[in-house]
């Protein structure tokens, strides 16, 4: 009876640890500060600490070919309505500064959303900009 439990769930509780391990695939840092699973009930990983509008962004993962779509967000990480993604594009190099966007037009303060996609997997994680973070 024990095994039989046992069984259901882990059954049950597998499909969500690796839900959780596709959103964050490849580690992601911007300004120092790694992306961490903070136990959002969407998975998605959290940057907690304020970043510049310059600051260093690292992927983890080979540097081939990794895009960045960058989107405002509102307070609780969804996509806010009506905004226009940002877009970084890094061919070769893993490391790139948040004010490196196509448009060349630097982040406003507030939270933003990121996917990150390299290796054709993708890493979602939320961060707040803040001129003069650390």
């Amino acid at each position: 009876m024990r095994k039989a439990l046992l069984m259901c769930v882990i059954i049950l509780v597998c499909p969500l640890v690796v839900s959780a391990l596709e959103l964050l695939p490849f580690g992601v840092s911007i300004g120092g500060h790694p992306a961490k699973d903070e136990g959002r009930a969407d998975g998605i990983a959290v940057i907690k600490d304020a970043v510049d509008p310059s600051a260093e962004i690292v992927i983890d993962a080979k540097p081939d070919m990794i895009i960045l779509n960058i989107v405002a967000a509102n307070d609780d990480g969804s996509v806010k309505e009506g905004s226009q993604p940002a877009v970084i594009v890094m061919q070769g190099k893993n490391k790139t500064g948040l004010d490196q966007t196509m448009d060349k037009k630097p982040l406003a303060d507030g939270p933003y959303r990121m996917n990150a996609v390299a290796e054709g997997k993708t890493s979602i994680l939320i961060f707040r900009v803040k001129a003069g973070a650390k």
